[in-house]
């Protein structure tokens, strides 16, 4: 599950909840409820949450991530001025197969 700030405060007074004891900075994992991994993501909706299904084989997955070039970075170029810069590239792709194992939701307070 990834959730808002708001949703966060909700799942932390649940009585199966977990927390990790990780420091919250940026996104990051808060815990478990139940058997279910949290994580908070400070950019998301505050009132949102998100959750999806993730089985033990390949043909358990709702949606891949294959990546055909990995992280790879330039070698450092000096400007005129002496900063040094340094670019970065990747591609991937992503395909959605069964929107079926994700469900999105809203907490109202």
């Amino acid at each position: 599950m990834v959730c808002g700030l708001n949703v966060a405060s909700v799942i932390e007074v649940m009585r199966n909840f977990s927390p990790s004891g990780q420091q919250a900075i940026g996104p990051y994992f808060m815990g478990t409820l139940g058997n279910i991994k949290v994580y908070v993501s400070p950019e998301y909706d505050p009132d949102e949450y998100v959750m999806g299904y993730k089985g033990s084989s390949f043909m358990d997955a709702g949606m891949f991530y294959c990546p055909y070039m990995p992280i790879i970075s330039t070698d450092l170029l000096m400007t005129d001025d002496f900063a040094g810069r340094k670019g970065w590239a990747t591609s991937y792709a992503k395909k959605l197969v069964n929107n079926k194992m994700y469900i999105r939701g809203k907490v109202i307070s």
